[in-house]
């Protein structure tokens, strides 16, 4: 009899371990997608209105450091501007004189395509994988002056 008793419970402990796995994996994949959903909403936002802020104020490279250093303040988030050619001008994380050429980034050439421009991957600059999310900047005029 206990033999028995013992098979059972095991076989119940067994399936719901099982069942609470299966849905441990699920629930937190679907919080992910929900959290980056969310995140990448108020990304888009504060990224056009950064854009338009610069865009209206005009992009030069002697004021976007500083607009990039108070936008990235004030949003909590890093923030990069760069011109057509793909030149930084502006970087909250780095000086921007040691960054690399962005033309080929991913979230820049989705952006160039009229795609949504965003792209989850690692970051030599701040050594950690980050959600980017780029925009174009135009000017008053409404021509595409950087990104």
């Amino acid at each position: 009899m206990s033999k028995l008793r013992f098979k059972l419970i095991s076989a119940i402990l067994l399936t719901t371990l099982l069942v609470m796995t299966g849905l441990g994996i699920v629930i937190g994949q679907l919080y992910q997608s929900f959290y980056v959903n969310n995140l990448t909403d108020r990304i888009e936002k504060e990224a056009e209105l950064a854009a338009y802020v610069i865009g209206e104020e005009g992009i030069r490279a002697d004021t976007a450091q500083r607009f990039a250093l108070d936008i990235s303040k004030a949003l909590d988030a890093r923030v990069t501007i760069i011109l057509l050619d793909g030149t930084v001008i502006g970087e909250s994380a780095t000086d921007p004189a040691l960054m690399d050429n962005h033309r080929t980034r991913p979230e820049i050439i989705a952006v160039e395509r009229n795609l949504e421009g965003r792209e989850i991957r690692y970051s030599d600059t701040v050594g950690d994988e980050l959600l980017y999310y780029a925009v174009r900047i135009f000017n008053p005029e409404r021509e595409t002056v950087g990104t």
